[in-house]
């Protein structure tokens, strides 16, 4: 828009007057729908609840096998699910 239309838009003082109120009626109403939505949604500060499931499942042992496995080197016993030992890192297989 060129300069000379808003000159002449905005040419007397009630005009200013209107947009000013116009402007802050509409800023009150901005305000007034933000405090709503946060008090419908529950206090800011409030401990999130994680209401996801985890991304994947422990593995779980087939029915009927052993649930440990013994190391060779340092005989430790660690989980079945375990690749290599708890206590010396050599691998389990």
């Amino acid at each position: 828009m060129p300069p000379q239309f808003c000159a002449s838009l905005l040419s007397s003082v009630s005009s200013y007057h209107a947009l000013t109120v116009g402007m802050a009626i509409f800023g009150v109403v901005g305000l007034v729908l933000t405090i709503a939505a946060l008090a419908m949604k529950g206090p800011l500060f409030a401990a999130a609840v994680p209401s996801f499931a985890p991304m994947y499942m422990p593995p779980v042992p087939p029915a009927g096998t052993v649930t440990s496995r013994t190391c060779p080197k340092c005989e430790r016993t660690n989980r079945w699910a375990d690749r290599f030992c708890s206590a010396c890192g050599t691998p389990l297989s």
